[in-house]
């Protein structure tokens, strides 16, 4: 005989129905979050197989022309070249704060960290900065409006870098302001700086030993295309590709003396066509 009542039957029916889990509308909201979090997750990673899928591949330790070697720190590169017996400049300072791979390096050629005179930075972002600060004797060079950034007093403007605020524990001290066109000699090295803003106010390219260093403000493809700086990190990638252009033209008398493009995240080119092929 069946006592109970339909109160009673109803109150079971719902806790079964609890029992055996969410209801069909419940596992619809889970599924549609679900959908909307694996979407937010896939558009950084499809931003990031844009901005660096099929560039030259960077390789620790390549040489360059005037003797200028590649450092290879994680995903980023800086460059470390002869600046007399005993001594090196340095184009960047990568990303680790320990600057490992530059201290692998400079043992390699049984060097310490004194031997590091100068530093140009080609920008301020934090994966370029990171190990400066290890090399008190070295002069640091860089642009006015790139100041604020290197020594830890503004942030940057771009849509992924300002993310990351001010980024005070990588500061560090810039020696010297550059003029544009200025040349800077470090004993028998000569390093000229071009002011290319738009990746950042105070980017930086660098004409050192036939070697024209380009920072974050272009990188080659592998079919020796110049790519322009990546709009999701750069304050504005409009004007970087004018400046890049503007430099092309600026360098074309002295075409024959660009041997090689070295980039921030992209392996070198062997030679200085895809800048002046860059926008055509």
């Amino acid at each position: 005989m069946d006592t109970m009542s339909k109160n009673e039957r109803g109150v079971y029916q719902v806790g079964a129905a609890r029992a055996r889990g969410p209801s069909s509308r419940a596992k619809r909201v889970l599924l549609t979050i679900g959908g909307v979090l694996l979407l937010l997750a896939a558009i950084p990673a499809g931003v990031l197989a844009a901005t660096f899928g099929g560039l030259v591949p960077a390789e620790d330790g390549t040489e360059l022309p005037g003797g200028a070697r590649l450092v290879r720190d994680r995903f980023v590169n800086l460059y470390l070249l002869p600046a007399g017996p005993g001594a090196v400049a340095l184009i960047d300072c990568g990303n680790d704060l320990e600057g490992a791979a530059i201290k692998a390096e400079l043992a390699r050629q049984g060097l310490g960290t004194d031997a590091v005179k100068a530093i140009f930075i080609t920008h301020g972002h934090g994966d370029h900065i990171g190990a400066c600060r290890l090399f008190p004797e070295a002069r640091v060079y860089a642009f006015a409006s790139e100041v604020g950034l290197v020594e830890g007093i503004e942030a940057a403007k771009g849509p992924v870098p300002r993310l990351r605020g001010v980024l005070r524990e990588r500061a560090t001290r810039v020696s010297h302001i550059l003029a544009d066109g200025e040349t800077v000699h470090v004993g028998p090295l000569s390093v000229q700086a071009f002011h290319i803003p738009g990746h950042t106010g105070g980017s930086a390219a660098y004409l050192a030993g036939g070697v024209l260093y380009l920072g974050d403000s272009a990188a080659v493809e592998r079919g020796g295309t110049l790519r322009g700086a990546a709009w999701i990190f750069s304050d504005d990638q409009e004007e970087s590709r004018e400046v890049i252009r503007g430099l092309a033209r600026r360098l074309e008398p002295r075409r024959q003396e660009l041997q090689a493009l070295a980039c921030g995240h992209s392996g070198p080119w062997s030679d200085a066509s895809p800048l002046f092929g860059f926008g055509h």
